[in-house]
């Protein structure tokens, strides 16, 4: 079974174009978890958005939800400023929402940032809500990764949502920077969002 790799393009590919096995200029780098399925996707506004769920859910109905975000022309934005702004955006809309510290440091060469944020009842589901979010501030981009569940998970799922939003990278063909991956040598293949 070949591995899925999502990547978050800046711009279109041209075949004339393609560059460091198949990628061009910044790209995030997402090696989805086994069962993800792409449930629903959108472009408007300068934000491209595609959220994953696992068969048989749908981004309707779900207990665990991947949600990947772009958004084009906000590079340079602080990949932590982001976060506080979404928190507190998560903050009135969740009463008694706790979250950890948020941490920021530096993959690839890039800022990352990392929230963990716990809604005891989300008031739209009656449910809970348990969401990981990372950021990372691109030059030509922000992009964000959600990984959200709709019940207190186990310490085994805990770490592997960990690994994976550690797993994720943004890279840039356009010099020896934010070097790209080599996606043939590891067996990955493109999908679009």
């Amino acid at each position: 079974m070949r591995k899925q790799l999502l990547l978050g393009l800046v711009g279109m590919l041209l075949p004339a174009q393609l560059v460091a096995g198949g990628l061009r200029d910044e790209n995030l780098i997402q090696l989805l978890p086994q069962g993800f399925k792409p449930g629903w996707s959108t472009s408007q506004n300068g934000m491209d958005m595609t959220e994953f769920v696992t068969a048989p859910e749908t981004v309707d109905s779900w207990t665990r939800l991947i949600t990947t975000q772009i958004f084009h022309g906000r590079g340079g934005t602080p990949s932590s400023a982001f976060i506080q702004d979404w928190g507190g955006r998560m903050i009135d809309a969740c009463p008694g929402l706790t979250h950890s510290q948020l941490t920021t440091g530096h993959r690839n060469g890039y800022m990352v940032s990392f929230i963990q944020m716990n809604c005891p009842n989300n008031p739209q589901t009656g449910k809970p809500e348990i969401v990981f979010m990372e950021a990372f501030q691109g030059k030509d981009a922000l992009y964000s990764v959600q990984y959200a569940f709709r019940y207190q998970p186990s310490p085994a799922e805990i770490g592997s949502v960990l690994s994976f939003l550690k797993s994720q990278t943004v890279c840039d063909t356009r010099g020896t920077e934010h070097p790209c991956p080599n996606l043939a040598a590891q067996g990955l293949r493109k999908i679009q969002p």
